[in-house]
């Protein structure tokens, strides 16, 4: 059997952070996520495959606009005429709430879980003659704290293949996986299913070598910490051979990030036509793949340069400077500016207790409690819990907060090492 295994398509998301000058690139991704279903069902249809999967969060919230609502509905009536079934669950983002109406789906969609958070089942008969039977489970709250994986039965023989569908966090050292559904790859093994569905997580990747246990990611990337292609896997069972799985492409908008390594000379002039090289390079790149590009570009070393020249980069003039936003089919706009000082932290050998204290903080943000202490009242703040929860469990995003916070507490030291140095040579006589 061939299937294509989706999740987390966030329909109607809002795409929030944007400057008030790009709000035309807010509206492009705002459809971004739409275009990428359609496509993720176009290839549906052209892969001839036997079922869909959807492994949960297709809206952004559970309460859904009508346009998403449509959206969907006609997508699903899509791979009905192409007598495709459909096998969905919801997730953290578009839970089911007691008192919201029942969407009545086309009947080749079988959403599991509509009633309660228990573990459903469906069989399906393709064309070939093969069976499968599909497990899984719809949130009706926020958040499940308990480990639903218990309730998944063993795998049988009574079709040739098993299924499951679960939308929730692996656990991991630094996870915050007690809220969401919480599992471990050697438990999903246990139940000798042939390939689990997961959604939740925004990157796709396969948690086995073997490729039968896999988060999809999303289908369209919703903000710079979620970088590249996004899509989904197609997959082939087979029966006594291994899983073969391939990656799709679906994302209409790419965002990606670029680095500048800045230098003492360097002048406003040459910084921002290395800036506009690398944005005609995408351009070009945007052409051949048609599709479109965000960029965030670092600037590293960014201590080198004239103080004036990184005020005005932090008013932002390089970045109105610079190519705006065009109004083109496959675009690409420059988004954020970041600048990142190189620190040396040898000038705490002047003081013991100090480097002591120092080196403790850190490690504590980065090994600690401390990060959850200072970051929990942003999470717990409703706006932030809705729209932006999924980078509470981000690394990238909880190591690039380390780094700020590292680099600002330096700052505010107000030393230098250039200071230091003339320091410790007032004070050798």
């Amino acid at each position: 059997m061939k299937f294509l295994h989706l999740a987390d398509l966030h329909l109607d998301s809002p795409f929030i952070g944007l400057k008030q000058s790009m709000q035309n690139l807010q509206e492009a991704l705002i459809q971004a996520p739409y275009q990428a279903f359609e496509q993720a069902v176009s290839s549906a249809i052209a892969y001839e495959v036997d079922v869909v999967v959807i492994a949960g969060d297709i809206y952004d919230s559970q309460a859904q606009t009508i346009y998403a609502q449509h959206f969907f509905q006609q997508q699903l009536q899509r791979l009905d005429q192409a007598e495709i079934p459909v096998v969905m669950i919801h997730g953290n983002h578009d839970y089911i709430q007691a008192s919201q109406r029942r969407i009545q789906y086309p009947d080749n969609v079988h959403l599991l879980g509509a009633d309660s958070e228990a573990i459903e089942s469906v069989d399906l008969t393709f064309t070939s003659g093969e069976t499968a039977r599909f497990y899984g489970f719809s949130y009706h709250h926020r958040w499940i704290e308990v480990r639903k994986i218990n309730a998944f039965p063993k795998a049988t023989s009574e079709t040739d293949y098993t299924i499951g569908l679960l939308h929730g966090e692996v656990e991991g050292p630094s996870s915050d996986a007690g809220r969401y559904a919480p599992f471990s790859v050697e438990e999903l093994k246990q139940k000798g299913y042939h390939y689990w569905a997961l959604g939740h997580i925004h990157q796709a990747q396969s948690l086995t070598q073997t490729q039968d246990i896999q988060y999809a990611g999303t289908p369209q990337g919703r903000h710079r910490n979620e970088l590249g292609e996004k899509g989904g896997y197609l997959v082939d069972l087979r029966k006594g051979q291994p899983v073969q799985s391939e990656y799709l492409a679906f994302s209409p908008i790419i965002w990606q990030e670029e680095r500048i390594a800045c230098h003492t000379q360097m002048q406003a002039s040459e910084l921002a036509e290395k800036a506009q090289d690398i944005l005609d390079n995408y351009a070009e790149q945007a052409k051949a793949s048609r599709r479109s590009y965000i960029l965030t570009l670092h600037l590293d070393n960014a201590e080198r340069l004239d103080q004036a020249l990184k005020t005005q980069i932090q008013e932002g003039e390089l970045l109105e400077a610079l190519a705006p936003y065009q109004e083109e089919a496959h675009f690409v706009a420059l988004n954020k500016i970041l600048l990142h000082e190189t620190r040396d932290f040898r000038f705490f050998e002047y003081d013991a207790k100090l480097q002591q204290t120092f080196y403790a903080s850190v490690a504590s943000l980065k090994e600690g409690e401390a990060f959850a202490e200072v970051m929990d009242s942003m999470w717990s703040h409703p706006i932030v819990k809705v729209r932006l929860g999924n980078l509470s469990t981000d690394e990238a995003f909880r190591a690039r907060v380390i780094q700020q916070a590292q680099d600002h507490l330096v700052t505010q030291l107000g030393f230098a090492e250039k200071e230091v140095s003339e320091t410790n040579e007032d004070t050798s006589d």
